[in-house]
């Protein structure tokens, strides 16, 4: 995922315009904040960003001046300028600076969602990583128009696309019904299965694997695409030959039946389907019915192998309880924590519920009632959240309902007694993290996207304040903390290296040995027969 730079020396300016890139379906590691030219250069050179989103006129140094200090710095960032007003001066040093968009405020979000895809998809084009497909050869000749690019890309993150878009030059020349389907594997079933084995570049063959088993199955008919910003997600367009809606239905119907058994069955993996409606030209709309029709997995029941839901299936039954959400934020207003994370559960999961379709929207709908009640009590928790949270995509992590409630009450807990009931705000959240480090350095699983979920903090914003506030990077200390502990252990007791090992968080023995050595110069042994050595920094 990429991370973003919001610049404007006005606060509710920056805010909105926060909110709006949040809300706007892409999804983005980090959402930063400045307020002057002199802050964002400072975060560009310690975080650069992939995006930089700036107002022209503000006190000191304009925007234009800022991008063209930052463009030294970082040549790959890609720009976007908001104004005021309309000035053709403005727009002509813009285009000077291979600006990708111009918005003028105040900035609408379906304006703001096309500049993001622009920008996007050039970041992407500028890094060589503009992977809507791993079958990227085949397709790049069908998608070789600008725009299309962009338009697909807006499409598969949910965002509005622009009443002419188009995907017949990616389909048969009769193919007249299109449906969409989210494909989600159960990654962390891969993981009990193979712990400590399967990584990143597994993930990435398993989903390679589907696509290649959906492409013999269905040939030119359906189009899986992998965008890499989802793990274990593929988003497959489906289409049928042009005629009676009924058939064409039933025939997409069943493909993706087929796609999930055959899937399922050849590569023993347990993997759910959200299904759209069938629509006669593909719309942003099928999207979000499709990811709606897949957080079904999460309170409905499912065979070992999984399951596809189709939207059509359920729809008549999905009513979110306004009710509900008004005693939700009136606890909160009234700072009741209690009741407030008590009716959590009853929002998102209670007995007889009628919205299954819609726990993406309440979730989202409990962060923005959330967002508003810390904001006038003179907190800002958006750049804390980063956009997972705000934009419902968060909701792609969790493998049960428990999971989904646990993680919003932790949301509002620590938004209600750290970020606004502590007068040192995120300082005290800080010290709270570095104490969990130091109790807990033992533990495995212990890295900064663990602890940015503890905390309800979005991983980019954490890694950031720690380090400016500690002078060390999370994962640096964890080390320093896991050596030093080792070191003692090597110094103190006879304990094999293999048990030191796994009491100071390695599952791996080998890679223990390598840090340790590169940490001290010597392997764990050499050290241990020299007791006379002492830990760095003792």
């Amino acid at each position: 995922m990429q991370k973003i730079l919001i610049v404007d020396d006005e606060k509710l300016a920056r805010s909105d315009i926060l909110y709006k890139v949040s809300r706007s379906g892409f999804q983005f590691e980090w959402i930063m904040e400045a307020s002057s030219t002199e802050e964002s250069l400072e975060i560009i050179r310690e975080n650069p960003p992939d995006i930089l989103l700036t107002d022209i006129v503000m006190a000191g140094e304009s925007g234009i001046n800022l991008i063209r200090k930052a463009n030294k710095i970082c040549p790959r960032m890609v720009s976007i300028i908001i104004c005021g007003y309309a000035d053709f001066s403005f727009a002509q040093e813009a285009i000077s600076l291979n600006v990708v968009a111009y918005l003028l405020k105040p900035v609408r979000e379906t304006e703001l969602s096309e500049a993001l895809s622009k920008a996007i998809v050039e970041t992407l084009r500028r890094k060589n990583m503009l992977h809507l497909t791993i079958r990227n050869d085949i397709l790049e000749e069908k998608i070789s128009s600008k725009t299309l690019q962009e338009n697909l890309y807006s499409f598969l993150n949910g965002a509005k696309v622009k009443p002419d878009f188009s995907v017949a030059p990616l389909f048969p020349a009769n193919a007249g019904y299109f449906q969409v389907g989210i494909l989600r594997v159960n990654l962390r079933e891969m993981r009990q299965e193979q712990p400590g084995a399967f990584s990143e570049s597994d993930n990435r063959l398993l989903l390679y694997g589907i696509q290649n088993i959906i492409g013999e199955m269905t040939g030119e008919w359906f189009l899986p695409l992998n965008q890499f910003s989802t793990p274990g997600h593929l988003t497959i367009i489906g289409t049928a030959e042009a005629g009676e809606k009924e058939p064409a239905a039933g025939k997409l119907r069943r493909m993706f039946l087929q796609i999930h058994d055959v899937v399922s069955r050849k590569l023993g993996v347990s993997l759910c389907i959200g299904v759209s409606l069938p629509e006669p030209r593909l719309t942003s709309a099928q999207i979000v019915q499709a990811r709606q029709a897949l957080d079904l997995r999460l309170c409905r029941e499912t065979r070992p192998e999984g399951k596809v839901f189709f939207y059509e299936d359920y729809i008549q039954e999905s009513v979110l309880s306004l009710e509900d959400l008004r005693l939700y934020q009136k606890f909160l207003e009234n700072g009741d924590l209690n009741k407030a994370l008590g009716i959590i559960p009853v929002i998102l999961d209670s007995p007889g519920r009628n919205h299954d379709l819609c726990i993406r929207m309440a979730y989202v709908e409990m962060i923005c009632v959330l967002a508003r009640t810390c904001f006038c009590k003179g907190v800002s928790i958006f750049s804390f959240l980063g956009s997972e949270c705000i934009s419902g995509s968060i909701v792609d992590r969790f493998e049960t309902m428990q999971e989904l409630v646990e993680n919003l009450r932790s949301v509002v807990r620590t938004a209600l007694k750290q970020w606004v009931g502590s007068s040192a705000g995120i300082d005290s959240v800080l010290q709270n993290v570095k104490g969990t480090i130091e109790a807990d350095f033992g533990d495995s699983g212990l890295c900064t996207n663990a602890l940015s979920e503890r905390f309800c903090i979005s991983s980019g914003y954490l890694s950031a304040a720690y380090k400016k506030a500690f002078g060390i990077p999370i994962s640096k200390y964890i080390i320093s903390l896991r050596m030093k502990h080792a070191a003692k252990l090597l110094r103190s007791t006879r304990l094999p290296v293999a048990n030191i090992a796994e009491s100071c968080g390695f599952n791996n023995l080998s890679y223990f040995m390598r840090t340790f050595k590169k940490y001290y110069g010597k392997t764990p042994t050499e050290y241990r027969n020299q007791p006379e050595a002492k830990p760095a920094g003792d």
